[in-house]
């Protein structure tokens, strides 16, 4: 397990990025009943829990002001989890590249701001995620993000012609197009591809098991 020593400051809330040999641990110290999960269909939208049962269908992220533990589940894709310190309230999202080209980032933020957040208040960590370093993928995919990427800083070609993209970066990047400014954002510098503690569906392929990321309110 892992956690964000940014997020390590707020007394009032608790998070956990767990590897795949805390998954069982995690299962015994939180009844998995607990978690409250979304759909994680790869897309943009974002739901708001105020009350159980929820309508989890189609959706990637959650927020809530309630005392529930918000799970996402990855094994390569990037686990984000924010807090609000002042309006206390939590959100959660799961985004590959489809879910940051089309704008997931951007929708979580928007609906805390509805609710009264300012951006100075918010505070991100990117959980363990495929790395620059093993995320090889074709030009197409890279022409997806547009004016986001700074090919010199968020993307490498390798002797192969391989286009090697820095998903972690993306993201605090649309996080700070959204006012997010630098030093509320942490990056957790683990590649799931990389490091055989974590499950990677890159590496290990569609059978391969998923982490579990959790946040939720003290």
């Amino acid at each position: 397990m892992v956690q964000s020593k940014l997020l390590l400051n707020f007394p009032g809330v608790k998070h956990y990025f767990f590897d795949k040999n805390d998954v069982n641990k995690s299962l015994k110290v939180f009844n998995f009943d607990s978690f409250q999960t979304v759909d994680q269909v790869h897309g943009n939208r974002v739901t708001t829990i105020n009350s159980l049962p929820f309508d989890s269908k189609g959706y990637d992220g959650m927020i809530t002001k309630r005392k529930y533990l918000l799970a996402i589940r990855t094994a390569d894709c990037l686990p984000i989890l924010f807090y609000d310190y002042k309006k206390n309230i939590i959100g959660a999202i799961h985004a590959g590249w489809r879910g940051l080209s089309s704008g997931i980032i951007n929708s979580l933020i928007r609906i805390l701001m509805t609710k009264g957040s300012q951006s100075k208040h918010i505070f991100g960590a990117i959980g363990p995620h495929i790395g620059r370093c093993c995320y090889d993928v074709p030009r197409e995919r890279i022409k997806m993000f547009g004016k986001t990427i700074d090919s010199d800083k968020l993307v490498s070609e390798n002797r192969r012609s391989s286009w090697f993209l820095d998903l972690g970066k993306i993201a605090q990047i649309q996080m700070q197009q959204m006012n997010i400014q630098k030093r509320q954002i942490d990056i957790l510098p683990f590649c799931t591809s990389c490091n055989k503690n974590y499950y990677s569906y890159r590496r290990d392929g569609s059978s391969t098991g998923r982490m579990i990321n959790v946040i939720g309110l003290n």
